[in-house]
């Protein structure tokens, strides 16, 4: 790009500075080196814009995600149920309190009724 481009005058701009247009290689080498990374660059965009509107390879590939970490966050619960820690323990003690309070509450009130003085309060 030059100074002036309406009057094709002035300095060609250096690489690198905003606007700045690449110099065209004049070897057919180097034309035909740069025709190639082009292709390739070309290439590997229409790779990228086929990949993304490939909507069912999107999808399996977003189910594979999801259930990779399912898997990952079922092996983690199943780790932290295997090692108890003490608030299971006291929990199980908690549970086993309350169970035996309760059979001896049963025990207790159907003693209480198969006595022979209540027999008679009822007449």
């Amino acid at each position: 790009m030059t100074n002036n481009e309406k009057t094709g005058t002035g300095t060609p701009s250096l690489p690198g500075t905003p606007g700045a247009q690449p110099v065209p290689p004049s070897d057919p080498q180097e034309i035909q080196a740069d025709i190639a990374a082009t292709r390739a660059e070309l290439g590997d965009t229409v790779a990228d814009l086929a990949a993304k509107a490939d909507v069912k390879a999107r999808a399996q590939q977003s189910v594979e995600t999801a259930k990779d970490r399912t898997v990952e966050a079922a092996s983690q619960v199943g780790e932290t149920v295997r090692r108890p820690g003490p608030l299971a323990a006291i929990g199980v003690a908690a549970l086993a309190a309350l169970a035996a309070i309760g059979i001896r509450k049963r025990r207790a009130a159907r003693a209480d009724s198969q006595r022979w003085w209540h027999k008679l309060r009822r007449g």
